[in-house]
């Protein structure tokens, strides 16, 4: 049964990560809803025949957090916050920081999108201080896009400088993130001839 959850897991995240590229590039109409067709129909499968087996806790932790993003995708707010709710509860037991972070951008990503500037700034002024392993990867693009993110409300809200400044932060470390992200394909390089 697990092997099964987390294979119709895969399919899911796969429909909605294609979905949400399908979104940023104004794609083929039908192809993108093909895709939010399926990894809700995927989704939906998953909680309402794994929710209670052993083992699946993690599965479902994280099919709340993707529907969390793909009901702000399309527009459904009530559904994005139920969801998030339910999701933060799992990470909260597993004690998953990261993880309730990527909720609560895909929270204030929502508020931005329904123009709540103020609400959307308090949530990613109130997570920036909890993103400080700056040798974490996951850490560091977390931070990236909570600092873009902060410059966008700014705009929105026509505070320029305000938003310049966290533009700056984000590009430089943007340039971080991109020179670890090649150290570390180097490293792995080495490493994989050094073995031979």
């Amino acid at each position: 049964s697990l092997a099964i959850a987390k294979s119709i897991f895969n399919l899911a995240s796969l429909n909605n990560y294609e979905y949400s590229l399908a979104v940023q590039s104004l794609r083929d109409i039908n192809a993108k809803a093909n895709k939010r067709t399926k990894a809700f129909k995927h989704f939906d499968y998953l909680l309402n025949n794994f929710k209670n087996i052993k083992g699946t806790d993690t599965i479902i932790a994280k099919t709340y957090a993707n529907l969390t993003g793909l009901y702000s995708y399309t527009k459904e707010d009530k559904k994005v916050y139920a969801c998030a709710e339910k999701a933060v509860e799992y990470f909260r037991k597993f004690k998953d920081t990261l993880s309730i972070i990527g909720i609560q951008n895909n929270i204030g990503v929502t508020q931005i999108f329904n123009e709540e500037y103020n609400a959307a700034e308090k949530i990613f002024k109130e997570t920036l201080p909890l993103l400080k392993d700056t040798a974490n990867l996951k850490v560091l693009n977390y931070k990236n896009i909570y600092l873009n993110n902060l410059s966008q409300i700014y705009t929105k809200q026509e505070k320029y400088k305000q938003s310049l400044n966290y533009l700056e932060k984000s590009i430089i470390l943007e340039n971080i993130l991109e020179q670890k992200k090649h150290d570390l394909s180097i490293a792995e390089i080495e490493e994989k001839y050094s073995q031979e």
